[in-house]
């Protein structure tokens, strides 16, 4: 596999929150309540 390192743009954001909401979520929901997931993510 390669991997590919680069500088994102204000145009990139949207999708880097999106990942970044995914990973915490799939990481950490079976230890937390749903309530607590809300309100950690609310954007």
């Amino acid at each position: 596999m390669k991997i590919n390192i680069q500088g994102i743009t204000i145009n990139d954001i949207k999708l880097l929150q999106e990942i970044g909401i995914q990973t915490f979520t799939e990481t950490f929901s079976s230890a937390n309540s749903e309530e607590n997931m809300a309100q950690y993510l609310k954007v």
